[in-house]
């Protein structure tokens, strides 16, 4: 795998391997426990993050440190924003924020990452100097938050800025159900963090991911099919006994289940399924509205908007748009403990035969009228794959590596595993095609 680490190496050496310096910004509702959630990941990683010196207009409030707030004045915010001291000056609730430059500069010269509290409105503006930012939402399941105290000025201020605010401008989103811990909510956040930072050189940001794969899955939603997707339709029939052996073997009357990216339902429709609850979720409503589901969710396999342990079982039939570790963290945190993720994948040494360049981790859909739809589309070996399953918090229960011999005997084989198998010379029944797995979340 490219540029691949542990989660369990000392953080430092995440750090030193990136190209780009990182700062994570943290963004959400009042009350949603951002703050708490920073001071538990402060006190238990020590030397993993730190909080940069921030220059305020506002009172000071208890708990406020010199080490963290310096309170000044609106001239002298005005001044250090002239002297390149501070990068951008945020105005939220009626005061001015701003963060020292030369504090995180040596907050990442230390090889920590500067971590701090920012108003999602700004996340946008800060990333033009931190290309690498992370941003970060920390929000209620809809329609599930409980009743907290606030001041009447935030609470009419965020009222009115997340009718309208998308999750498709975050990288990262905590769910606070308010059953966990604040502590457990930390350590989910640092399992996030770390897990996308170890591949920092090989993922492009999580917000990105979905920006394209939305437009791309949108555009093609019409024309997705068994008969005009031959490629597709190769992968589904190679991997038809193992999604049939899985579903008997594996689940089980009452399961509660969930398939991510359904494309046109074809896991849903072609095998004999036992009395499940099947709920579909996709980032594209135009692919949901093909979906024969029991309930359909709109979200990005980034963000679920549902309850920590929901599904015994989640599905995923060539997973490579979003096997990447925000994704996977968040389906590790939708499934119970014990629960299953069943899924394909694209095999690297297929995919590798026919990408160059730029495009290694990028497909192209040709439109009817020959225009091009792109999505990224992140392959592995087997070998990689699990490793980074692992990574992400699962244990693998079984794998495989399907070669061009699984292929159906009479079928049409699209031109683009003939091809890949041409350019690097070997037979196509010798070509790894498709990897399948059955990864379970462990605590």
């Amino acid at each position: 795998m490219r540029g691949c680490c542990a989660v369990t190496l000392p953080l430092p050496k995440v750090l030193q391997a990136n190209s780009q310096p990182v700062l994570v910004l943290v963004g959400g509702p009042s009350g949603s426990g951002k703050t708490s959630i920073i001071n538990s990941l402060l006190s238990r990683y020590p030397g993993v993050y730190e909080r940069p010196l921030s220059y305020t207009t506002r009172p000071p409030r208890p708990g406020d440190t010199s080490g963290e707030f310096h309170h000044t004045t609106e001239s002298h915010i005005l001044e250090l924003l002239g002297a390149n001291e501070i990068p951008t000056i945020d105005r939220v609730y009626g005061n001015a924020y701003a963060m020292s430059s030369r504090s995180i500069d040596i907050i990442i010269e230390s090889h920590r990452i500067p971590i701090k509290e920012v108003h999602p409105s700004n996340h946008a503006k800060l990333r033009r100097t931190f290309p690498s930012l992370l941003s970060v939402h920390i929000t209620w399941i809809p329609g599930d938050r409980e009743s907290t105290v606030e001041r009447s000025d935030r609470a009419a201020a965020d009222g009115s800025y997340y009718a309208s605010f998308s999750l498709a401008e975050t990288d990262i989103v905590i769910w606070n159900d308010h059953k966990d811990s604040i502590d457990a909510l930390a350590d989910r956040l640092h399992h996030s963090l770390t897990s996308t930072l170890c591949e920092a050189d090989r993922f492009a940001l999580p917000s990105e991911i979905d920006r394209l794969n939305t437009a791309g899955y949108t555009g093609i939603a019409a024309e997705f099919s068994e008969a005009k997707r031959i490629t597709t339709r190769n992968f589904h029939e190679m991997s038809t006994p193992f999604f049939e052996k899985s579903l008997q073997n594996r689940i089980a009357d009452g399961a509660c289940c969930a398939e991510i990216g359904p494309g046109r339902g074809w896991l849903r429709n072609s095998f004999t399924w036992p009395h499940v609850h099947y709920t579909a979720i996709d980032v594209s409503e135009s692919m949901l509205k093909a979906q024969p589901a029991d309930s359909t969710i709109l979200a990005s396999a980034r963000a679920i908007p549902v309850r920590n342990a929901s599904f015994d079982a989640v599905f995923g039939s060539l997973i490579d748009p979003y096997c990447y570790p925000a994704a996977l963290c968040e389906i590790r945190r939708v499934l119970k403990t014990g629960g299953l993720f069943i899924l394909s994948s694209p095999a690297a040494e297929w995919a590798y035969g026919l990408r160059d360049g730029d495009g290694l981790d990028k497909t192209r859909f040709v439109h009817d009228d020959g225009t091009i739809a792109e999505v990224f589309s992140y392959v592995f070996t087997l070998e990689e794959l699990s490793l980074l399953l692992e990574r992400c918090g699962f244990s693998v229960l079984a794998s495989d590596r399907l070669l061009g011999n699984a292929l159906m005997l009479g079928r049409e084989i699209s031109p683009a595993i003939t091809d890949s198998a041409s350019r690097l010379g070997v037979a196509v029944s010798d070509l790894p095609i498709v990897n399948l797995a059955v990864v379970q979340r462990m605590e």
